[in-house]
């Protein structure tokens, strides 16, 4: 399940809401964690909408099948617990509210704001240099059985801070690309060792960053000839001469 592009991208949405609540940080098996029980909770969603849906034996979900869905899993409350006629002015408030949500242009400006930044990608490469540092410190030292805490601590490299070009549309140093939204970004991360070919044919196929597409290549016929053949060189083409067939009667 992790190794999905779309679990790649579903991360990206719940380090921006974990950001959003407060958490600057978290370890990434924590959000691999968060981002699993997102899926299986929606999943669980899903399934007691089709359940309500197939009660009715229809083939579409409608309004009434996720109010129920929702009322089963607890997300809103029909009314306040103490409310001895089961009627409160607060019954539909939660629906009301969702479907604000679902229709507003709230996720439309957060996806405009929350976009990938040169300092998100100089972060990133500092990260990814510092552990392929200790990766390979700690692989020659182990090798030499030389191992001692003080040198996986301060590696014999120091770190130089990236570059960054005053234009964000130009390339960052050291092969680092500022891409206009986050899907872009997760398929360079998965399209760095493999070809684009791995989401031909597919809806992503147009999000393909165009610095990771493949040229098109376009057939030469150079055996080819447009127009009338020079008499000069008709006699010595392959297929010029008058050729006997035989017929296929005389044996």
């Amino acid at each position: 399940m992790t190794s999905s592009f779309e679990f790649h991208l579903l991360r990206v949405t719940m380090a921006q809401l974990l950001k959003a609540h407060g958490f600057d940080k978290c370890n990434n098996r924590v959000l691999d964690l968060v981002t699993d029980l997102y899926v299986r909770y929606f999943q669980l969603l899903l399934q007691t909408v089709t359940k309500y849906m197939e009660a009715r034996n229809d083939i579409e979900p409608n309004i009434q099948d996720i109010s129920d869905a929702f009322l089963e899993l607890k997300i809103i409350s029909p009314a306040r617990r103490l409310d001895a006629f089961d009627s409160d002015r607060l019954v539909t408030q939660g629906l009301n509210n969702f479907e604000y949500w679902f229709q507003s242009d709230m996720n439309t400006r957060l996806r405009e704001v929350a976009r990938p930044n040169k300092e998100f990608l100089t972060e990133l490469a500092e990260l990814k240099s510092s552990m392929d540092i200790h990766t390979k410190m700690n692989s020659l030292t182990a090798a030499l059985g030389q191992a001692t805490p003080g040198l996986h601590r301060q590696p014999t490299q120091p770190l130089e801070p990236l570059s960054v070009p005053a234009n964000e549309n130009e390339p960052i140093d050291d092969g680092l690309r500022l891409d206009p939204d986050w899907i872009r970004f997760v398929l360079r991360g998965q399209l760095s060792e493999k070809p684009d070919t791995k989401f031909k044919g597919t809806v992503l196929e147009e999000y393909v960053p165009e610095d990771l597409q493949q040229p098109t290549v376009t057939s030469n016929n150079d055996h080819v000839v447009f127009g009338p053949t020079p008499e000069n060189l008709a006699q010595h083409l392959p297929y010029a001469g008058n050729r006997e067939v035989d017929d296929p009667d005389d044996i």
